[in-house]
């Protein structure tokens, strides 16, 4: 029973009472707020008014704040918070109307005063009200047009909120791409955006909860237009036609009118009617002619088809000549070209005849008719086929024909791609963080591309291009601020663009320096990597920043800083730190005095042939200096390979048979200084790969035959072979045989035993690696001999058969046992058995003959053969039973050994007659047969079936038979045990791990009795010590190594043993640590102008953990300054490095990387020069030549780079982009030696951008791209002239301002502008002026010489050229000079009308200086500043200005400039300067100037966009000024002044 606590205790509550009363002592002293009663918890339902309360007194008055989940509850529309005080007692209220379900809670209240602060909380409960669903507002009946788009909606309220369903005629809404279901808060709405017959009908809403059920109904139907009376209209006029003698003559036309009108036609004026040889239709609007076998003097003339109808009458005419004339043969000048769309699109078929004529279109070899999915025309000499709505079945071959000639083209019909069902969003991440695009498009086989700022991204390390169903993905990794800019998802033509902002993150230290001690006169160099590599870094020595010189220097690669001192002395020594903002790191130099001198060092690299002696031979300067030998890092201690001289001053190492396993870094020590050589063995290694997939997992053989495991592997040098099997080494003799070649390894057994059986493994080892594979031999014999059979059963023709099944299977199982027999009178056996198996134990033979003696054997079959037959049994009378026998067991129980929770059944056979009664014991008392023990007997085997066995289920058990006869036992003692069993996860048997790191190893066991538990760390006893902990309990045992070392790598064997058996596991673990060096010696591969390929081999060692990456480094020997290059994964053993400089000489060095960290470098042993011949081919040049343009395709052409770079072109690459996208696409590929290419699939009257970029060996050079757009379709002409006449206005002294239309034709091609011309009236010589952009259809030319008269002329222009001026009729003479106009007049009037705003206010200038007023310019400074700042020009019919954004209590100067042509006037100022200070009477309204708002112009004097706004004052040696908070997308100008005492007097 679960029972609900009193709402009093669902919160702990403490409470302080105190009398009302206080003291004076009290008020004066003060006291804490204190609550005085229990809060009460509150149950309302929803919607109704809910008032909290909490009483408390306090001295002085506290300050009550109420909190709901957190956030402080506040006065609205719905909540009123107040407090009602009695001297020092105040109850502070919240008061909720219309409460809502989900303001259920705690709410919280605190009160403060300066004496302290308490809190108290008061439970709201809600309890939601349940409302059947309601139709506010019912779905509306409506009539809508044909493929119009409806929307029907309506309002539906209910708690909980109901679901909702909508209907058409009963049947369910199934949204789709044109019906579409939406829901927002409680209006439902259904959208179809194209109204069809199949949509007309009653609608219905069902709206459903708990609480009930609501519906709505509207019905849905189709507007139909009345017909209207339209006369007869040919859609396109007759061509005349020349047919050939005996052809068909085909007059097609296309005739529209309402109603339908009849057609009607004539020859020659003589009406045509339809005979033998003269067809006529009308179908669909398209009335057709035909004339078969068409003679000159019978057929040709003028032929004209009439439509009439009630509303009027309208004809064709058509000359047709039948024949060709001498010597004028047709035929095509211009072919059909192959067209490639996709569906739902339309395609456009051109061909061009050497004169005008009809053709005959054919498609898949059948005559085309017109229709509304095909239509043909005819202008002049070119022909037309245009298929619209493409679908797949369109993609057919189209023909052409006329007389005898023909041409042919291919339609294709690609799929049409979907479109973006959500489009990706823009991003905003911080460095080096991952941003993620993400698209959804309609269709799940769609591909995209992704562009960024327009050039197509690939996938590498950085960018990743998912599909993930029916999303696509572009994922960068790492964001970095190069990563900014505008991405492009391209699909088909479609095409949405988005930015990715990435916030800046402050540099930082990513790695540290760390203390360095070397001997004087050696290198030395302290490293450190940023999180950004345009950090601004500062070095300093003993707290004094470096100054770099070739002594100290500075090395900066990527984000990585070295400071390198390549050759030190005593004074170098000391504190060397690094800064970059506020962040600082610390290293110390020490510097040794070397205490003695190698008068003969090593060589920097030593190369050996293998197995050859090496010596390295040094001079020293004192001859009792002691010397140690190293390699990389450890002590050589001489023995059979190594040999260490000593005489006098000479030192020597003898290296004998050096093999690969020699390679490495060699070293002399003495005392502080040595010298180092690299040893390199020069031969070509390659690890062993073996083909496991070659391999089988278990090879099956017959005791006696051949055994032969071949494993195929590739490796060099050749490897050295193990055999083992059961981790025991297989040994050569004479059934034994092992072959290896320089591709594989055979093993081969010869008449195999019982003992070569179990678990093969080949490894193979040579210097580069080592591989292993194992494969389980599994040898299978005969059976042996089953047992005796023994009859149990006989009858008049029948004998049924027990027998013991062989005591070993012969490793395979038992298959069938064959039964053979054979009268007492005949000695041949007869298989009973022939046509079916016996797989158990006992049978019935069946069909024998009455009162006949026979004997019968029994023989196992297995895979591997037959046994030899049983023993046979004595002769068997076949006869029915006459007298009684006592029950006789013929198989007894045995002892049996089973495991835990295990289904077994004990088994026995007994006879007798008649047939006995089975009893079963346990422990000698009768054995109740329940749940787990049941018993069967039939055809005289005794069962005693165990469903699980149990710790109780081990005992003594008999079976016991009874007939009137007699009684037999039998017994067995049954044991349970279970073998022991390690559980644990698959990842721990082998482990690898950092040195230092911690590790544990838990394993879990199971096993009856307890197992004993034994561990042993490479075949020795683990017990715990200091360093490992080894614990067990009943079920779990554990290895705990807290700081792992290089000597905790190996296996790890845990033994578990109990009476039932052994469990062995090994776990292997593996301690890290950083690799070898890469194995040299560096190859050079290949040597480019810029680029360098190098390549290498893996280290002999990789510490333990797969090797990560190669890192390389380069140093330029005149810099002397190692800097990191590039970075390659584990996979790649070389890489081409870019960016060197012609002529130069670079060392490079390679380190390999594991998780552990980098290995020492792998150097190059003598610089190697960059040089080479070949260069980037220069731009292809222009202009592009386009020929054969139709509506969808054309020719484009260019011309060579004017440099190849030193080395044939191999390609061109042309690329296009739609003017109003900004991806490009490949159009295509052509070779070095080809400049144009077929370009197809463009949209028509589409403009386009083409670049091409020519390739050669070196790479891809710039591309050509002129500015003018290609539009498909458009024959492109110079444009017309602009439309006049020239108007002449505002002409001045210095200036005229004219103005003209746009030209009545562009040509076929956008205004590229216009250009402007000028010419004296005394000279012949036009002059250029501007060229304006094509927007703009005015223009002041200024600057003009006084006095004189001018002509002036536009011209228009496009891609292909310019157009014919458009002159002015007479020449302009100018005015006389001009000056700068009066100033304003007074009086400049000031009104303030707000905190931060003025009203100002002027009258007009006096005169205007002979030129038409500009406008004013307005100036304003703050008394205590020095610079007056230009406020904004406002136009010259504005005399009135509101300037806003002034600061509150400041006193401000201003003046009024009045502008002509010529300049500005002097300033109207006021006479004295206003102090911006808030009216009495202001009121907030959210804006200043209230009723002058709406008529007086303003500027703002911090941000109108047209003034120049003072930023800062910086002093005269600072050269750079960095302005933040600056608004995006928004383009800014900055000036300098140069502060003087003499400016601004």
């Amino acid at each position: 029973m679960i029972r609900r606590p009193p709402r009093s205790t669902l919160f702990p509550y403490t409470t302080l009472f105190r009398s009302r009363e206080s003291s004076l002592c009290d008020v004066l002293e003060g006291i804490p707020p204190t609550f005085s009663q229990r809060p009460k918890v509150k149950v309302v339902k929803e919607e109704e008014d809910v008032e909290l309360e909490c009483r408390l007194y306090a001295v002085p008055e506290p300050e009550v704040t109420w909190y709901f989940r957190g956030t402080e509850v506040k006065n609205t529309s719905r909540t009123t918070i107040k407090t009602v005080s009695d001297v020092h007692m105040y109850s502070t209220i919240v008061q909720i109307r219309s409460v809502k379900a989900e303001e259920s809670g705690t709410y919280e209240v605190i009160a403060k005063n300066r004496e302290g602060e308490a809190t108290n909380e008061v439970l709201l409960e809600v309890e939601p009200v349940e409302k059947a669903p309601e139709v506010e507002k019912p779905l509306k009946d409506t009539c809508v047009k044909p493929k119009k788009p409806v929307k029907m909606t309506a309002k539906v309220v209910g708690k909980p909120p109901p679901k909702v369903s909508w209907f058409c005629q009963g049947k369910p809404v199934v949204p789709s791409r044109n019906v579409k279901i939406t829901t927002s808060n409680e209006e439902h709405t259904l959208i179809i955006e194209e109204v069809k017959p199949e949509h007309v009908g009653v609608y219905e809403l069902k709206a459903e909860n708990n609480m009930g059920t609501a519906t709505s109904s509207a019905t849905l139907r189709i507007k139909e237009s009345p017909e209207k009376q339209e006369p007869p209209r040919f859609v396109e006029e007759f061509k005349p036609l020349v047919v050939p003698e005996n052809d068909t003559v085909k007059l097609v036309a296309k005739v529209r009118g309402t109603p339908t009108p009849e057609i009607t036609w004539f020859k020659d004026g003589k009406q045509l009617k339809p005979t033998k040889n003269i067809k006529q239709t009308f179908e669909n609007g398209i009335c057709t002619l035909e004339i078969f076998d068409a003679k000159p003097e019978k057929d040709s003339g003028e032929y004209k088809c009439v439509a009439s109808n009630p509303a009027g009458k309208d004809f064709l005419t058509a000359n047709v000549q039948v024949g060709d004339k001498p010597g004028e043969k047709i035929v095509f000048t211009r072919g059909l070209k192959n067209e490639e769309t996709v569906e739902d699109s339309t395609v456009t078929f051109i061909c061009e005849t050497s004169k005008e004529t009809n053709v005959k279109w054919f498609i898949d070899d059948k005559e085309v008719s017109l229709s509304d999915k095909v239509k043909f025309k005819d202008e002049g000499k070119q022909h037309f086929l245009v298929i619209t709505k493409v679908t797949k079945a369109d993609a057919k071959t189209l023909k052409c024909t006329v007389g005898p000639e023909s041409t042919v083209a291919k339609l294709t019909v690609n799929e049409a791609p979907g479109e973006f069902l959500e489009k990706p969003h823009d991003l905003e991440v911080k460095e080096r963080d991952m941003a993620i695009f993400v698209a959804k498009l309609s269709k799940l086989n769609d591909t995209v591309t992704w562009h960024k700022d327009g050039e197509h991204i690939k996938n590498d390390d950085r960018h990743q291009i998912v599909e993930d169903g029916n999303f696509r993905k572009l994922i960068v990794n790492d964001v970095n601020v190069l990563d900014e800019g505008e991405y492009t998802c391209v699909l088909g033509d479609q095409e949405c663009t988005v930015e990715l902002n990435v916030i800046e993150l402050p540099p930082e230290f990513k790695t540290k320096m760390v203390d360095v001690t070397v001997v004087e006169n050696e290198p030395a160099s302290f490293q450190i990597e940023l999180t950004k590599g345009d950090a601004k870094v500062k070095w300093f020595k003993d707290n004094k920043e470096i100054q770099f010189s070739e002594q100290l220097q500075l090395a900066i690669s990527g984000k990585q800083q070295r400071l390198v001192i390549p050759q030190t002395s005593k004074k170098d020594a000391g504190v060397y730190s690094c800064e970059i903002g506020k962040q600082k790191c610390t290293a110390t130099l020490k510097v040794e005095v070397p205490t003695v001198e190698f008068l003969m060092k090593l060589s920097e690299k030593t190369s050996v042939p293998q197995e050859t002696d090496v010596t390295l031979t040094v001079k020293v300067s004192n001859p009792d200096a002691k010397t140690k030998w190293t390699k990389n890092g450890k002590e050589i201690k001489p023995n059979g390979r190594h040999d260490v001289s000593v005489d006098k001053t000479i030192r020597k190492l003898v290296i004998k048979k050096v093999t690969n396993k020699e390679v490495g870094e060699y070293s002399c020590v003495v005392g502080n200084i040595r010298t180092t050589t690299k040893l390199v063995v020069e031969e070509l290694k390659k690890p062993p790969v073996i083909d496991v997939e070659s391999i089988q997992n278990i090879h099956t053989v017959v005791k006696g035959n051949t055994l032969t495991i071949m494993v195929p592997f590739t490796a060099t040098p050749v490897p050295r072979v193990e055999w083992t099997v059961d981790e025991v080494m297989v040994k050569r003799s004479e059934t034994t045989v092992i072959e290896t070649t320089e591709t594989s390894s055979t093993l081969t057994i010869n008449k195999v035993r019982d003992g070569d059986g179990g678990c093969y493994t080949l490894r193979l080892v040579n210097p580069a690696g080592e591989a292993m594979v194992s494969t389980t031999v599994k040898i299978i014999d005969k059976p042996l001999v089953p047992g005796k059979p023994e009859p149990t059963a006989v009858t008049a023709d029948s004998v049924t058969l027990h027998w013991k099944a062989p005591d070993f299977d012969g490793g395979s199982p038992i298959t069938n046992y064959l039964i053979e027999y054979h009268e007492k009178s005949e000695y041949k056996w007869t298989s009973y058995n022939v046509d079916f198996t016996i797989s158990e134990t006992h049978t019935k033979v069946t069909k024998l003959n009455t009162s006949v003696e026979y004997t019968f054997r029994v023989t196992a079959v297995n895979d591997a053969g037959n046994s030899e037959p049983s023993v046979p049994t004595r002769y068997i009378l076949v006869k029915d039973p006459i007298a009684g026998e006592a029950p006789r067991f013929i198989e007894e129980l045995k002892d049996t050994c089973i495991g835990l929770k295990e289904k077994f059944a004990l088994v026995c056979k007994v006879k007798g007659q008649p047939t006995p009664d089975i009893k079963w014991l346990k422990n000698g008392k009768d054995l109740p047969l329940r749940k787990l023990y049941t018993a069967s007997y039939e055809d005289n085997v005794a069962k005693l079936h165990i469903t699980e066995t149990t710790e109780k289920s081990a005992g003594k058990y008999t079976c016991r038979a009874t007939n009137a006869v007699g009684t037999a036992d039998t017994t067995c003692n049954l044991k349970i045990q279970a073998s022991p069993k390690a559980i644990f996860e698959e990842s721990v048997k082998i482990q690898k791990l950092k040195i230092s790191s911690s590790w544990q190893l838990v394993v879990h066991y199971t096993g009856f009795p307890t197992p004993n538990v034994t561990w042993n760390f490479n075949d020795k006893l683990l017990e715990s010590s200091k360093h490992s902990l080894v614990q067990t309990t009943d079920d779990t045992t554990t290895v705990t190594i807290h700081s792992i070392t290089a000597e905790d790598s190996g296996t790890y064997n845990l033994v578990l043993q109990n009476e039932a058996g052994t469990e062995i596991v090994d776990f292997v673990l593996k301690a890290m640590d950083k690799p070898m060096a890469p194995e040299g010696p560096i190859v050079i591969e290949k040597v480019d102008k810029d680029s360098i390929t190098l390549s290498w081999k893996p280290p002999l060692s990789d510490g333990g953990s797969d090797i990560i990456s190669y890192s390389i480094e380069k140093c330029d020997t005149k810099r002397k300054v190692w800097l990191r290059v590039t970075s390659v994964d584990s996979d790649t053993l070389s890489t081409k490095i870019t960016g060197l400089l012609e002529g130069s000489e670079y060392n490079f060095r390679i380190y390999a990387e594991n998780i552990c960290g980098m290995s020492c470098p792998l150097e190059t042993f003598e610089p190697i020069l960059v040089k080479c011949p070949f260069d980037f081919p220069s731009a292809p040049t222009g202009p592009f030549h386009v020929t054969g343009m139709d509506d969808t395709s054309f020719t484009l052409k260019w011309n060579p780079p004017d440099n190849d770079g030193g080395c044939p072109i191999l390609s061109y690459i042309v690329e296009k982009r739609e003017m109003s996208k900004k991806a490009w696409q490949e159009v295509g590929t052509t070779d070095g030696k080809t400049l144009h290419i077929e370009v197809v699939g463009v949209k028509l009257d589409t403009p386009y951008h083409f670049r091409v970029s020519a390739q050669n060996e070196v790479g891809t050079g710039p591309s050509y791209m002129q500015e003018d757009t290609i539009t498909p379709g458009k024959k492109i002409t110079p444009p017309s002239a602009p439309s006049g006449p020239l108007k002449v206005s505002d002409v001045s002294s210095k200036s005229v301002t004219i103005e003209w239309g746009p030209p009545s034709s562009t040509g076929g091609a956008e205004l590229m502008g216009y250009i402007v011309e000028k010419r004296l009236s005394v000279s012949e010589t036009w002059e250029k002026v501007v060229e304006l952009e094509p927007d703009i259809q005015s223009f002041s030319i200024q600057n003009l010489r006084r006095k004189q008269e001018y002509f002036f002329r536009i011209s228009a222009e496009n891609p292909i050229g310019i157009s014919e001026p458009l002159v002015s009729y007479n020449a302009v003479r100018l005015l006389a000079d001009a000056k700068p106009p009066s100033p304003p007049t007074d009086p400049l009037e000031i009104r303030i009308t707000g905190p931060s705003s003025v009203l100002i206010e002027w009258g007009q200038p006096e005169f205007d200086g002979g030129a038409p007023l500009e406008g004013y310019t307005v100036a304003i400074k703050d008394v205590k500043k020095t610079m007056w700042m230009e406020v904004g020009q406002v136009k010259a019919d504005i005399q009135k200005l509101i300037i806003k954004e002034l600061q509150e209590g400041h006193t401000y100067n201003i003046r009024i400039f009045a502008k002509n042509e010529v300049g500005l006037s002097e300033p109207l100022e006021a006479e004295e300067p206003v102090k911006v200070v808030r009216p009495a009477d202001y009121m907030e309204t959210g804006d200043a100037g209230g009723a002058d708002q709406e008529v007086t112009p303003s500027l703002s004097f911090s941000t109108t966009s047209s003034s120049w706004m003072r930023e800062a004052n910086v002093d005269a040696d600072i050269h750079s000024f960095a302005r933040h908070s600056l608004l995006r997308r928004s383009e800014y100008f900055f000036r300098i002044w140069y502060y003087s005492d003499k400016l601004f007097k």
